[in-house]
């Protein structure tokens, strides 16, 4: 159960960054 806690945590942050950096992407194009 921690180990797939962890790694859906993981997954959010990713996420999360890729959203942000495709944002910033779009506001530089």
């Amino acid at each position: 159960m921690n180990i797939k806690l962890s790694v859906v945590s993981i997954f959010k942050l990713v996420a999360e960054t890729q959203s942000k950096a495709s944002f910033i992407i779009k506001m530089i194009a």
